[in-house]
């Protein structure tokens, strides 16, 4: 099928996370029947550009998003590669020198890297003729669009669909041997100049090698994470989260059993002589029960790890959480957001009261938390925002570091049920979210995050938002009001409350946030209202909950926290009332 000479390589083109390649080292533990050489390009522009490698070369790949995200462009696409091409051509030269002479090469693709391997195997392909494998998750996102992109237009001969490890040496096999590759699953080529796929199948996990690193210095990178070894444990996500596109790269969650996990752990420590290890994984293991004996093994071995967890409802367990502080140097969250209806329309996995149940078991355990944020979902509204935001605000000195996202449209994603549709500038617009709300949200959580002094190795930032720059505007807080106490005698005796902070977020956005009670129940408001010249300016049924108010007074008033946030000039002549669900009320009065 394919004429190839048996000189095989596989690469890995910028822009990528500063790590020894995991899907390299893999592939080349799957194929030590082959001699496979393994050629980190990434690694090797941040070696000869490190202090100014993010400066001078991430603003090229920024554009990348456009035609990631929503209706792929390809005329976009074409344009950026062009960019590239001629930013970088000598880069571009440096790549070609060292592989020009394999003549079958492998590609690993992801969002952030396409437009660097797309241009460096075109170029092979037209002057040397190489024949192209490419697989990763960008190959396997939104549709295999840019899948079927590469091959019909003959900048790849084979895409691989989900992992490769299981079937990499098939296909090296029968392309040297000169077969069809018809019978192997999960391909992508043309086969009589048409487009052809083949069956797909699960991989099985438990029969894969450990991966093989001998091709990468473990000194060469940079990254925090340096002296650890990547792993992964599982593929695919146990949830449905309406915005992700991991189940169209695996359909099915798998999990490797826990003693194969074990297994390749210790041999990989013995091998390179390191103890820590980072599970590359979109979720951490499927259940509690595996989880917890993989803890108590890597506390047995004294092996540390570094994990990625999606909230599971399994995390809801005291000694689960005992034991990953005990072994655990690194643990990523995809929270999203603090919002239950935010969550809600999300289709997470762990409503919002286990939710907080988890983070108070973490925040307890002191995890080293990093954890991810979206801001912008299209029914996020300003008190959504609010709520996450409060909820950073309060705990941002418990996290070693902040993922912030504003949100992308997939595709497929349910444009209608949302009201989405593209302003004149080509910027998604919801009923309650635009452009203009993403750049304010971002900005907000940004300056948040500089202010904490995370270190900035762990926090992943903006200087801008979908190409609009953030805006030079300023959050001002005008003052911490400590001392509110709240009072009605004629209703059902003293309420007690706070206002734990008015802010004044540019010239007329106000936020106040509290906690209030009736001390007679100890159960929180049913709604709080707040009026400007006898005018309701906001009103707020949502609760959050306050575990410092239930630790001093009493566990019923862990959800008496509230958040509003109103249009108003002037902090002068409002005026605040509590009700409950009878309509009775009580007026909040300064204790001055």
């Amino acid at each position: 099928m394919f004429m190839v000479k048996q000189k095989i390589a596989c690469v890995l083109c910028p822009a990528w996370v500063n790590l020894p390649p995991i899907a390299l080292a893999y592939i080349q533990g799957a194929s030590n029947e082959f001699i496979i050489d393994c050629f980190d390009f990434n690694s090797a522009l941040i070696k000869k550009h490190y202090k100014n490698y993010t400066e001078i070369f991430s603003p090229s790949f920024e554009n990348i998003r456009p035609f990631m995200f929503g209706n792929v462009d390809f005329e976009e696409f074409e344009k950026s590669l062009i960019q590239y091409e001629n930013e970088y051509s000598s880069f571009i030269d440096e790549c070609e020198q060292k592989i020009k002479d394999y003549a079958l090469i492998g590609f690993t693709i992801y969002q952030e890297n396409i437009v660097p391997s797309v241009a460096l195997a075109k170029r092979l392909k037209i002057k040397y003729g190489s024949c192209i494998i490419a697989g990763g998750p960008s190959l396997n996102m939104d549709n295999n669009i840019f899948l079927e992109y590469l091959v019909k237009n003959k900048i790849i001969d084979v895409g691989i669909k989900g992992i490769a490890e299981d079937i990499i040496g098939k296909i090296i096999k029968k392309i040297l041997s000169h077969q069809d590759l018809s019978d192997v699953p999960r391909l992508a080529f043309l086969k009589n100049g048409e487009l052809f796929l083949t069956r797909y199948a699960n991989p099985d996990l438990s029969k894969l090698s450990p991966p093989n690193y001998d091709d990468f210095d473990f000194n060469d990178y940079y990254s925090e994470r340096k002296n650890a070894i990547n792993i992964y444990a599982n593929v695919g996500c146990m949830g449905h989260c309406e915005f992700c596109t991991i189940r169209e790269m695996y359909p099915k969650f798998l999990s490797k059993p826990v003693n194969i996990i074990e297994q390749e752990m210790d041999f990989l420590a013995k091998k390179y002589q390191l103890n820590n290890f980072f599970l590359s994984d979109s979720m951490f293991l499927g259940n509690g029960d595996a989880a917890l004996e993989l803890f108590h093994y890597c506390i047995e071995k004294n092996y540390k790890l570094g994990i990625q967890i999606r909230m599971a409802p399994y995390w809801d367990n005291e000694e689960l959480v005992e034991c990953a502080s005990k072994c655990l140097y690194f643990m990523q969250i995809g929270l999203e957001s603090m919002s239950p209806s935010v969550r809600a329309a999300m289709r997470k996995m762990v409503n919002q009261e286990k939710t907080e149940k988890i983070f108070d078991l973490f925040f307890k355990h002191t995890l080293p938390l990093y954890v991810n944020i979206i801001t912008g979902y299209p029914n996020e509204t300003d008190d959504d925002f609010f709520m996450t935001y409060s909820f950073l605000e309060r705990n941002i000195k418990k996290f070693i570091g902040i993922g912030l996202n504003s949100f992308f449209i997939p595709n497929n994603f349910p444009l209608n049920k949302y009201g989405i549709c593209y302003d004149e500038n080509g910027y998604w617009k919801s009923d309650l979210v635009d452009i203009e709300k993403r750049v304010e949200r971002v900005y907000l959580l940004c300056t948040l995050v500089e202010k904490s002094g995370l270190n900035r190795s762990f926090i992943y930032g903006y200087d801008n938002v979908e190409g609009v720059p953030l805006k030079d505007s300023s959050v001002t807080e005008n003052c911490d009001y400590s001392e509110i106490r709240y009072f009605d005698k004629t209703w059902f005796g003293p309420t007690v409350g706070y206002v734990d902070r008015i802010k004044k977020l540019g010239r007329n956005t106000v936020v106040l946030e509290g906690w209030a009670i009736k001390p007679k129940s100890m159960s929180p408001f049913d709604a709080i209202i707040v009026k400007k010249d006898d005018k309701i300016v906001a009103i707020s049924s949502d609760r959050y909950r306050r575990v410092d108010v239930a630790q001093a007074i009493s566990e019923k008033c862990i959800d008496s926290g509230f958040i509003l946030r109103f249009k108003c000039k002037s902090l002068e002549n409002l005026k605040i009332y509590c009700l409950d669900n009878n309509q009775k009320g009580a007026y909040l009065l300064p204790k001055s």
